[in-house]
């Protein structure tokens, strides 16, 4: 394939600025040929052409994967996908095709394994997400990688707040082994009379705290903080002198003393079940 000075010379200077390019289209330069010229100096994101999403077969779609995978992520530094958004016309099929194949997670591999093992490409690929709600008949995804990143992803990212609605889903409540921990958004007591041993089952009002202090925003309560106010009481992780600090850095001072009420109410009324 022929290229401009004028292409090449552009990406040369954006190289100095950005991490990594998402969202290819194949009319001006396929992934591939991307990944290849600029590939190890910054992350190659995407490449599905959204005229094969959208024109295409599944089969096609399911092809064009594959090929990915095994060509740019074997060279690593490749994460698969689209464009920056999915048009409204692409067929669902195609779509569903596409995350299928990228997750392929008890699909793919020896033992389901997924694509990275499926490819050889454990020694290559540092961070594995996939889903437990395809092949694996669950709810919910996971997330994988060295001790250090998952510690990070712990301490960094957004905490999911948990349903006591799932808990009536059997297969849910099927994966519940012993010795998990449940800490649930729910002002009255849980049945966990069909929990294995050794489950320990915590309550906390988070909702009747948010609407009791106005922590709310425009769509419902923010429960995030007095949730985690109680898996500090719980866990022993850490007390509110380290939340408040925290919660300070984070909201600054305006906002410490609202925040600081939900954690200190929700921390001081957990209990077990």
């Amino acid at each position: 394939m022929q290229e401009s000075p004028a292409f090449d010379h552009r990406f040369i200077i954006l190289l100095h600025i950005i991490d990594g390019k998402h969202s290819y289209e194949d009319a001006i330069i396929r992934v591939e040929d991307f990944q290849e010229k600029f590939g190890s100096r910054i992350a190659v994101l995407g490449g599905v052409d959204i005229n094969i999403l959208g024109g295409d077969d599944p089969a096609s779609v399911r092809r064009r994967v594959r090929e990915l995978l095994e060509l740019c992520g074997n060279r690593g530094r490749y994460a698969i996908g689209s464009g920056n958004s999915i048009p409204s016309y692409i067929p669902l099929e195609n779509y569903l095709t596409m995350i299928d194949e990228a997750h392929a997670t008890g699909v793919l591999g020896p033992g389901g394994r997924g694509a990275v093992r499926l490819y050889s490409l454990e020694t290559r690929v540092p961070v594995v997400m996939s889903t437990l709600s395809k092949a694996l008949g669950s709810l919910g995804g996971f997330v994988t990688g060295s001790r250090k990143f998952v510690e990070y992803l712990m301490n960094t990212s957004r905490h999911f707040i948990f349903d006591t609605s799932l808990l009536d889903i059997p297969r849910i409540k099927d994966t519940i082994k012993e010795g998990v921990i449940i800490i649930a958004n729910s002002p009255i007591p849980i049945n966990t009379s069909e929990f294995p041993d050794n489950v320990k089952v915590y309550i906390v009002d988070a909702t009747g705290i948010c609407i009791k202090r106005e922590f709310m925003h425009s769509s419902g309560p923010i429960l995030n903080i007095p949730m985690l106010g109680a898996f500090g009481k719980v866990t022993g992780y850490y007390d509110l002198e380290i939340m408040e600090k925290v919660l300070k850095k984070e909201f600054g001072e305006k906002k410490l003393e609202k925040n600081m009420s939900v954690a200190t109410d929700a921390y001081e009324s957990v209990k077990e079940v």
